[in-house]
């Protein structure tokens, strides 16, 4: 979060914000295919590196949430071929809503 905020107040006039991220596909509940079990394998490799801190593999929907809160509002957000997510983002004045990965505003 110190590192979103600090790109945050780094942005001038209309510059943006990009978030390079594997992040992993929300999985839907008991889905078990090949997206699901890879997800789960980096949870897993994630906790073995950070344990109890909580470390886990980001969903696209988590990354868009830490930029609203850092005070990004979130512009668009894409999938490329190589399972990356591209997240960018320009500063909010309040805050802002975040477009999520569905195009809808929450």
């Amino acid at each position: 979060m110190a590192i979103l905020r600090a790109g945050r107040r780094a942005l001038a006039g209309g510059a943006e914000l990009a978030v390079l991220d594997l992040a992993a596909p929300a999985p839907a509940p008991g889905e078990t295919g090949p997206a699901a079990r890879a997800a789960a394998s980096m949870d897993l490799y994630m906790m073995s590196l950070f344990g109890g801190s909580g470390g886990r593999e980001r969903t696209v929907e988590h990354v868009e949430r830490l930029l609203v809160t850092a005070g990004l509002r979130v512009t668009s957000t894409a999938r490329l071929p190589s399972r990356m997510a591209v997240v960018r983002a320009i500063a909010s004045e309040a805050g802002g809503d975040v477009v999520t990965s569905s195009g809808a505003p929450s």
